[in-house]
């Protein structure tokens, strides 16, 4: 079955009836203030789709999101860093999230050990 993918920013995801969802896209203005394309909304059925890609500003109403956890599909949050997440239900709902990225160690200041630096 085809995955949904979420990808405009600002997009409002909520829950429309018991098996669609209702997708909100706003109007986007150009840089010189002319609307470039109108808002509208898309009613999505969900039986059209197996899983769901999130990509970008998105916001999914907790209903939407008890909605689809409900009906067994899954939720994919994607990033173009390296790091991304995913929401599948199981026996019970899980997250899962993968470890945060390393942070580089500062360089050290000439005089002084890393160690004497303040935290």
């Amino acid at each position: 079955m085809p995955t949904l993918y979420l990808t405009e920013n600002q997009a409002l995801v909520r829950r429309d009836s018991e098996d669609c969802l209702l997708v909100q896209i706003p109007e986007r203005r150009g840089r010189d203030g002319a609307a470039s394309s109108p808002a509208r909304k898309e009613r999505i059925p969900l039986v059209k789709i197996d899983d769901v890609a999130v990509m970008g500003e998105v916001t999914l109403t907790a209903s939407a999101l008890h909605l689809l956890l409900e009906r067994n599909i899954e939720i994919n949050f994607l990033r173009l860093a390296v790091r991304s997440g995913r929401v599948s239900v199981s026996q019970s709902c899980s997250v899962t999230v993968p470890p945060p990225l390393p942070e580089f160690p500062q360089a050290a200041t000439p005089g002084t050990s890393p160690a004497a630096r303040p935290a």
